[in-house]
């Protein structure tokens, strides 16, 4: 078990687990709470959290005097049918393995869900297959099949060559007549946009706006750190970071832009001695506390002679050595938009946006503090 997660988490995590993985179907019965409480050590109390927990995301159902139900059999231990949706990342096997941004999106909208008698389904991989494409075909036809009549779809990031995949998925979701609502990111390369309704964070203008944050605290030399897999939001925050750029007087380099297979001492180096690095707008929160842990093994010291920030407001970005300057992903606000497209869809709307841009917001510490904060890069007080 994960220490790190109070009990109750890790209960909620491993029953959903295990029903993702397919260890209890649609109407199985799970064990009782006194055979949970001993199965993970935990009192009665903590067990009963979890389930309650469990029955406000929609996984389970919990029937006074018979016990608690996977939700979705054919004995009436579910919640109405015909209002079944699914949130659909299929980049991860589980729900323990959803990123910080993914994971929250989940929380709101099985909250969302609940509040309206609605049966939230996570669906995640569910299959093994070492061939991802057909992995992911594997679990969308599954999830064709269930009684599901939305989906919430996040698109994986895949390398470019691959990236046709998540049309292929969505195709199959609709030739099975499930609506379908893009959640943040797009199944089409940029500058091309599909036909569905999308949901995202307003990527491009709050790389933009942290761009423009590194060069007013002095920043002349600014490398954009990504990962080699793309996907629209991912190129939306590489356009907003040369637009961050332009916008303020600096050219653009597209030497500084990177991609790489590994984020190490010897990468941050390079940063620093071939390209003279003075500030770092890494694709996420995780990225750059690889970057600034680079720079240490590098012996550079962030919010010094390199400024960094991120994207997330991952609860790691507070709790690096130098707390990370990042931008805040409003996950509340984006399910919300996601869960009233889908609902108004299924209901026969067609007046929908079909795109909607959530803003975001920067928060600033101390890995950019800069001289209109009052510090030099020495973090002395000028």
């Amino acid at each position: 078990m994960d220490k790190r997660k109070p009990l109750h988490r890790v209960v909620f995590d491993e029953i959903a687990d295990a029903i993702s993985r397919g260890d209890y179907a649609p109407g199985d019965r799970l064990p009782t709470e006194a055979g949970l409480s001993k199965q993970f050590a935990a009192s009665r109390t903590t067990v009963a959290r979890a389930l309650r927990d469990l029955g406000h995301s929609g996984m389970v159902v919990r029937k006074q005097g018979s016990g608690t139900f996977v939700a979705g059999g054919d004995d009436g231990a579910t919640t109405i049918r015909a209002s079944s949706i699914a949130y659909c990342p299929l980049f991860v096997g589980s729900l323990s393995e959803l990123p910080y941004v993914e994971g929250e999106i989940h929380h709101h909208l099985a909250d969302l869900a609940a509040a309206d008698n609605v049966q939230l389904v996570l669906q995640c991989l569910t299959s093994r297959l070492p061939d991802r494409r057909e992995a992911m075909l594997r679990t969308a036809e599954e999830l064709a099949s269930r009684p599901v009549r939305g989906v919430l779809y996040y698109a994986a990031e895949m390398p470019v060559d691959e990236a046709a995949v998540n049309q292929e998925v969505v195709d199959l979701l609709r030739a099975a007549g499930k609506a379908v609502v893009l959640v943040d990111r797009d199944i089409v390369a940029y500058p091309d946009r599909s036909d569905l309704i999308r949901v995202g964070f307003d990527n491009r203008r709050a790389a933009a706006i942290a761009t423009r944050h590194l060069i007013e605290r002095g920043c002349r030399r600014i490398a954009f750190v990504g990962i080699p897999e793309r996907s629209t939001a991912v190129h939306e925050r590489l356009l907003g970071y040369r637009e961050g750029l332009g916008s303020n007087g600096l050219s653009i380099d597209e030497d500084l832009a990177f991609f790489p297979d590994q984020v190490d001492a010897g990468f941050c180096r390079g940063l620093i001695n071939s390209h003279k690095v003075d500030g770092v707008l890494c694709k996420s929160d995780r990225m750059a506390a690889s970057v600034a842990r680079g720079l240490s093994e590098a012996g550079v010291l962030v919010g010094d002679s390199v400024l960094l920030a991120g994207f997330d407001d991952d609860p790691v970005a507070a709790l690096l050595p130098v707390p990370l300057t990042t931008t805040r992903l409003p996950a509340d606000q984006l399910a919300a938009a996601a869960y009233d497209a889908l609902l108004k869809l299924l209901a026969g709307g067609d007046a929908f946006p079909k795109q909607v841009l959530i803003d975001t917001q920067l928060v600033v510490r101390e890995s950019t503090a800069g001289s209109s904060d009052g510090f030099n890069r020495t973090g002395r007080s000028q």
